[in-house]
């Protein structure tokens, strides 16, 4: 079972994806895309750390086999940035039955630490290269946030119809 389950959560970047994929083009909302591009510079910020920081993964793995270096864990820099953004930019954003919310963010976090829990069991990180991660991560994700808040959502009622419609017409000519 635990094999399994540590299976599944290696694979957590296409979980993630068809995720954000799906929210994009049901929401068709700015905030949503603006999430998906924090991902991205998330994703681009671990491997600049990693080739900055040169520190080894683990030996004696399969993980040995991987030409890039274990400092930060991307996979755990990425999914703290998940974790956060959702928690504060959408969860209490928009939900307000207190019940549903600890249910929702219960289940973000539980996600998140599976996946560092999986990166250590599968030995394909060290316990400090997966913190330094999700310390990373999350405060990227709080960063990211703040940017909304402060300077992004001011221009979301004029960009919003612009991708709207522009999804549509995507839509439209891949499934008329």
């Amino acid at each position: 079972m635990q094999q399994i389950l540590l299976s599944v959560f290696s694979q957590i970047r296409i979980i993630v994806v068809v995720f954000i994929l799906t929210a994009i083009l049901y929401t068709r909302s700015l905030h949503t895309l603006y999430f998906t591009c924090g991902t991205f510079v998330t994703a681009a910020t671990a491997k600049v750390l990693k080739n900055v920081l040169r520190h080894p993964r683990p030996t004696h793995t399969l993980a040995q086999r991987k030409k890039s270096y274990g400092m930060p864990s991307s996979h755990s820099q990425s999914i703290a940035y998940c974790a956060v953004y959702v928690h504060f930019g959408f969860i209490d954003a928009y939900i307000s039955n207190t019940v549903t919310l600890c249910a929702l963010v219960s289940m973000c976090y539980g996600i998140a630490l599976t996946v560092f829990w999986s990166r250590i069991s599968l030995k394909h990180h060290t316990l400090s290269q997966v913190l330094v991660g999700a310390i990373v991560g999350a405060f990227m994700g709080f960063g990211w946030l703040l940017l909304w808040h402060n300077k992004i959502v001011y221009y979301e009622s004029i960009l919003e119809p612009l991708i709207e419609s522009k999804l549509e017409s995507i839509l439209m000519t891949y499934w008329p």
